[in-house]
Protein backbone atom coordinates (compact mmCIF):
# COMPACT_ATOMS: atom_id res chain seq x y z
CA UNK A 1 0.00 0.00 0.00
CA UNK A 2 1.52 3.29 -0.95
CA UNK A 3 0.81 6.32 1.26
CA UNK A 4 -1.22 6.30 4.39
CA UNK A 5 -4.79 7.66 2.85
CA UNK A 6 -3.80 5.77 -0.53
CA UNK A 7 -6.75 5.36 -2.73
CA UNK A 8 -6.33 1.53 -1.90
CA UNK A 9 -6.92 2.52 1.64
CA UNK A 10 -9.72 3.95 1.02
CA UNK A 11 -11.43 1.23 -0.81
CA UNK A 12 -10.56 -1.64 1.60
CA UNK A 13 -12.46 0.97 3.98
CA UNK A 14 -15.38 1.61 1.60
CA UNK A 15 -15.52 -2.44 1.72
CA UNK A 16 -15.70 -2.66 5.41
CA UNK A 17 -17.97 -0.33 5.82
CA UNK A 18 -20.66 -0.90 2.84
CA UNK A 19 -20.52 -4.62 4.56
CA UNK A 20 -21.08 -3.58 7.79
CA UNK A 21 -23.82 -1.16 6.79
CA UNK A 22 -25.58 -4.28 4.42
CA UNK A 23 -25.00 -6.75 7.44
CA UNK A 24 -27.66 -4.35 9.43
CA UNK A 25 -30.41 -3.81 6.75
CA UNK A 26 -30.35 -8.01 6.09
CA UNK A 27 -30.92 -7.69 9.82
CA UNK A 28 -33.83 -5.38 10.07
CA UNK A 29 -35.09 -6.87 6.64
CA UNK A 30 -35.07 -10.75 8.37
CA UNK A 31 -36.06 -10.21 11.67
CA UNK A 32 -39.56 -11.41 12.54
CA UNK A 33 -40.09 -8.93 15.13
CA UNK A 34 -39.17 -5.52 13.73
CA UNK A 35 -42.76 -4.32 12.23
CA UNK A 36 -41.70 -0.58 11.92
CA UNK A 37 -37.70 0.85 11.59
CA UNK A 38 -37.91 4.34 13.14
CA UNK A 39 -34.65 6.52 13.07
CA UNK A 40 -33.77 5.45 16.29
CA UNK A 41 -33.62 1.50 15.61
CA UNK A 42 -32.19 2.54 12.22
CA UNK A 43 -29.18 4.18 14.12
CA UNK A 44 -28.77 1.38 16.19
CA UNK A 45 -28.96 -1.20 13.69
CA UNK A 46 -27.51 0.16 10.84
CA UNK A 47 -26.02 3.54 11.50
CA UNK A 48 -23.97 2.57 14.49
CA UNK A 49 -22.12 -0.38 13.71
CA UNK A 50 -21.20 0.93 10.07
CA UNK A 51 -19.84 4.49 11.98
CA UNK A 52 -17.90 2.37 14.44
CA UNK A 53 -16.21 0.26 11.73
CA UNK A 54 -15.28 3.61 10.21
CA UNK A 55 -13.88 5.11 12.72
CA UNK A 56 -11.87 1.57 14.02
CA UNK A 57 -10.75 1.19 10.12
CA UNK A 58 -9.37 5.73 10.48
CA UNK A 59 -7.83 4.68 13.71
CA UNK A 60 -6.10 1.22 12.52
CA UNK A 61 -4.32 3.31 9.72
CA UNK A 62 -3.07 5.86 12.01
CA UNK A 63 -1.50 3.23 13.72
CA UNK A 64 0.35 1.09 11.32
CA UNK A 65 -0.62 2.48 7.69
CA UNK A 66 0.75 -0.71 6.29
CA UNK A 67 -1.84 -2.62 7.99
CA UNK A 68 -4.91 -0.19 5.94
CA UNK A 69 -8.03 -0.35 7.67
CA UNK A 70 -7.53 -3.40 9.54
CA UNK A 71 -5.88 -3.91 13.64
CA UNK A 72 -4.14 -6.97 12.32
CA UNK A 73 -0.77 -6.25 10.77
CA UNK A 74 -0.60 -6.93 6.84
CA UNK A 75 0.46 -9.90 5.75
CA UNK A 76 3.76 -11.05 3.90
CA UNK A 77 3.16 -10.37 0.21
CA UNK A 78 5.01 -12.77 -2.26
CA UNK A 79 8.20 -12.14 -3.85
CA UNK A 80 8.16 -10.39 -7.05
CA UNK A 81 10.78 -10.74 -9.13
CA UNK A 82 11.28 -7.47 -11.78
Amino acid sequence: MSGRWSGGFFADLGERTASTAGYGVITVLTSTKITEVTPELGWTIIGLPTVLCLIKGLLANLKDSESGASLLPAPPGPDVQH
